[in-house]
């Protein structure tokens, strides 16, 4: 919440950041409220469960623990599949062409200072210097590099509709359910092996990945840990509102944290 006020507000180098003129604080420490979950209403999705059982108890489990603070569940929502199916497709098309031209502004920013020019350059210099890049990294960088022009038709029709898809999902939920949040895993399992790392114990079923309804939708979202699975790697809960919702998602967030103190310092596990 501290940090958050320090960053929020509009950047004049960045002109999407104006739309939070007059709806961002320069404190939203007064939204920090123990007793913030009594009354609210919370939507819970359940597109996002099902890839791992110690997960999905973890999260139910913290459901409940919302319902003993005085939240009211409403139970079985669910983001419409076909938008689910295509959401990695808008995702990936958005993010792989933006980062290859974003990144050559950034150099630009930066003179001298640095090697590099373009995105072509950095993948020049792990391929020539034999960078130990993992290889998705680097198919990830290369497609990127491959990626279009800012102008790209596909791109911009995508960037038009892609994320107002899902706005309009999200609202409408939440409206039709008069709720205050939604809540899903924030991710369907713990953490992955490393590439190349082999970890028998990893068990990890099918889940869409819930990270896009806020990257896509561009609404704010907080994960508050609820616990540990098995394998001793966290498990979280996220909550996600509507636009500029940041007070009401840190008194959620912040009462369940308080109530229940999950939280643990991290470990470097083998």
């Amino acid at each position: 919440a501290i940090v958050l006020g320090v960053v929020a507000g509009a950047d004049p180098d960045d002109p999407a950041t104006y739309q939070s003129i007059g709806k961002s604080y320069k404190d939203y420490t007064p939204f920090l409220k123990k007793n913030g979950l009594k009354g609210a209403r919370i939507g819970v999705l359940r597109n996002y469960f099902g890839a791992n059982p110690e997960v999905d108890q973890s999260v139910n489990a913290a459901i409940k623990d919302m319902q003993k603070q005085g939240a009211v569940i409403v139970d079985s929502l669910k983001i419409p599949q076909d938008l689910i199916d295509v959401s990695g497709k808008i995702y990936s098309t958005i993010s792989d062409l933006e980062f290859k031209w974003q990144l050559e502004d950034y150099f630009k920013t930066r003179g001298n200072a640095l090697p590099f020019k373009t995105l072509s350059d950095i993948i020049s210099d792990a391929e020539k210097n034999n960078l130990p890049l993992n290889a998705n990294v680097l198919g990830r960088l290369e497609t990127a590099e491959a990626a279009g022009g800012l102008q790209d038709p596909y791109y911009q029709a995508t960037l038009k509709y892609g994320p107002e898809s899902f706005r309009r999902v999200i609202d409408q939920l939440l409206k039709d359910n008069d709720l205050d949040a939604v809540v899903f895993p924030t991710s369907g399992c713990t953490a992955q092996p490393l590439p190349g790392v082999n970890d028998a114990s990893y068990k990890c079923g099918q889940a869409p990945g819930s990270s896009n309804l806020a990257s896509l939708s561009g609404y704010p979202s907080i994960s508050v840990p609820t616990g540990f699975g098995s394998d001793g790697l966290p498990i979280s809960i996220s909550f996600l509102s509507e636009a500029f919702s940041e007070p009401i998602l840190i008194k959620l967030a912040y009462s369940y944290e308080q109530a229940t103190h999950h939280r643990k310092p991290p470990k470097f596990l083998k």
